[in-house]
This record gives C-alpha cells, structure tokens and sequence, in this order.
C-alpha cells in the first residue's frame, strides 16, 4: 500500500512540474484532481482493511466516477499512459473484491463454535515463540502482534452470544488469554533487556496456555486448527 500511495504522490508531483497552462492546465488539473480521489480511495480502503475481524465495511468505496475522469481527460490530452487502466483500476477492482469477500467470511453466522472458530483461526498463524532470538527486535514485534491478536479474541470471545455450556468455556478461555496477554508482555520486555532465562520461562507458559486455551474451546466443537 505504501507503494501505491507513493506512486499517486510521484505522478501527481511530475504533473504539477509540468506547468500547463490554458485549456490544456484545466485539463491537467481536472486529471490530478482525480487521480488525488482515486489515491484517496485507496486510503480509505486500507483503513478499511486493518480494522478488526467484523468491522469490515462490505461496501468499497464505489472509485469509479474518479477512474472516468481519469479516463477522459487521458483522451483529451491525448495520453494514452495516464489511463485508468495504466493507473491502478484493474487493482482497485481486485483490492475491493477481497475487501468484500472478508467482510462476508467476518460477518456472524450465530453459531458459537463457527464465530469463534473463524476468529481464531485468524490468529497469527504461528503462536509458537521463535526457537532462537536472534534479533531481539524482532522477536518484540512478534510478541507485541501475538499479544494484540490474542487481546482483539479475547474480546470476540466476550462479545459472542452461545450456549450456557459454550459461555463457560469462553471464560475459561479468556482468563487464559488474559494471562497469556501478561505473559507476552513479559517475553517482549526480557528479549529487550537481554533476560534469556527469563524470556524462556515467559516462552513456556506462553505455550502452555495457548495449548489449554485450544483445549478448552475444541471441547465445546471450536475448531482453530487452520
């Protein structure tokens, strides 16, 4: 995204330098300013897509009265280069398919073991702690993003309605999480004062816990296993 944003800034930038002028300067303009829409929708849906599992708006914004104007005023110009189809539209499509196509996989079904299945199984796909550090940074930034996934779960696990059976193991399950959230601020902050042992023993119970956290949910028919 970084990239595609950077291209927009960059191609907007070399059409100002150009300095048009007259009837060829509105033109110029009309096709900046739509090409600034069309990086703006852009914006918009990556916000859109790191928003937590059943925040995703289903509806892209719709960029193709911006793509038009980009359109015409390639024709009028006459180039050919800066056509939507040369400036990210095939991309747009492809970007909003799967914005939409998440949102429906996000969206509750009202059946405990399916909702919580599908969010768990959008945890980090490996919870396991690095087998060695040997980049301490690295291995903070793992632990801080296991850490935010397993807080982000345990609040669908306190927001989804289910069986009294269902409900418990969901408690269960979240004060291990909150233990495991604890725990991982534990391995981040010895990894970054050079605390092996410490790290090791934070790496263990961080192990320990996710384990009987799966149990506990597979015992009421959640699957997490990807």
């Amino acid at each position: 995204m970084v990239a595609i944003l950077s291209a927009y800034n960059a191609l907007d930038a070399r059409l100002d330098a150009i300095g048009a002028t007259g009837e060829t300067g509105r033109r110029m303009g009309r096709l900046r300013r739509a090409v600034l829409d069309v990086r703006t929708a852009f914006v918009s849906q990556y916000g859109i897509s790191t928003r937590p599992p059943g925040q995703v708006r289903a509806e892209p914004i719709d960029a193709g009265p911006a793509f038009a104007v980009v359109d015409a005023q390639a024709r009028s110009l006459g180039v050919p280069a800066c056509a939507s189809s040369r400036l990210g539209r095939p991309l747009y499509a492809a970007y909003a398919r799967t914005m939409i196509r998440e949102a429906a996989q996000a969206s509750p079904t009202g059946d405990f073991a399916a909702d919580v299945g599908a969010a768990c199984r959008a945890l980090p796909r490996s919870m396991a702690v690095p087998r060695r550090v040997s980049d301490a940074s690295q291995a903070q930034a793992w632990a801080l993003r296991v850490r935010a996934s397993v807080v982000e779960f345990s609040l669908k696990l306190r927001d989804t309605p289910g069986p009294p059976l269902a409900r418990e193991a969901a408690r269960h399950a979240r004060g291990l999480l909150a233990e495991d959230a604890a725990v991982l601020s534990s391995y981040a902050e010895a990894v970054s004062t050079g605390s092996l042992n410490e790290a090791q023993r934070a790496a263990d119970a961080h192990a320990r816990l996710v384990k009987e956290m799966l149990a506990t949910l597979a015992h009421v028919g959640v699957e997490c296993r990807r």
